[in-house]
């Protein structure tokens, strides 16, 4: 009669695999991040993407500062989309106008990519880090 003999080691070796599988880091989190739109128009934000309704700090290099919502907020297999209008200072997603889309990669603390306006033209790029807790 075959009997199965599983290892000792391999009841703490499959729950840690299990784990580490289906528990990868997720888009939720405050990110710190800077970018340009069309020429030469720098800015920061701070993108705190832990509430219900996803809001960012945007920082021209100028000095003004503005609150605006982050709308559409997606990610798919490391892929990650949202809007922001900081045109017309949108502070809720019914209020924008002239949304910029910001489309990039998410690695495990840093997302980059570029921004496209309402027709889909790209108009600039941007980075950010995940905070650390």
């Amino acid at each position: 009669m075959l009997r199965f003999r599983f290892p000792f080691w391999g009841a703490f070796l499959v729950p840690l695999v299990l784990m580490t599988v289906s528990c990868g880091p997720s888009i939720k989190g405050v990110w710190t991040g800077s970018g340009e739109i069309e020429v030469a128009q720098f800015y920061e934000l701070n993108l705190n993407l832990v509430e219900k309704a996803p809001f960012a700090q945007w920082k021209w290099k100028d000095g003004g500062e503005i609150l605006l919502a982050v709308c559409g907020l997606t990610e798919t297999d490391g892929r990650v989309s949202f809007k922001m209008d900081a045109v017309h200072k949108a502070t809720a997603c019914q209020n924008m106008v002239d949304p910029y889309t910001f489309e990039g990669e998410r690695g495990r603390d840093v997302i980059v990519g570029k921004v496209s306006d309402k027709k889909g033209l790209p108009v600039g790029r941007f980075r950010a880090f995940r905070n650390p807790k």
